[in-house]
């Protein structure tokens, strides 16, 4: 994982979901959000390394990770 991700999955715990979309966008990756509360997004399986997965609970990120 490079040091950017790293900053990034850090940088966005906590956040609600406009903040932590628009902190990834700002360091040039893409994001997407797998779950809200208990509710789980349909989503490819496929790995992208410029892509940042995001679970949310009552509207604040409490996990990430690339891919």
């Amino acid at each position: 994982m490079s040091q950017n991700s790293e900053l990034i999955l850090k940088g966005i715990m906590g956040l609600d979901e406009e903040a932590a979309l628009a902190f990834i966008k700002r360091y040039g990756m893409i994001s997407r959000v797998t779950r809200r509360d208990e509710n789980w997004v349909v989503c490819t399986r496929d790995f992208r390394r410029e892509r940042v997965n995001i679970e949310l609970d009552d509207g604040l990120v409490t996990r990430a990770e690339v891919g």
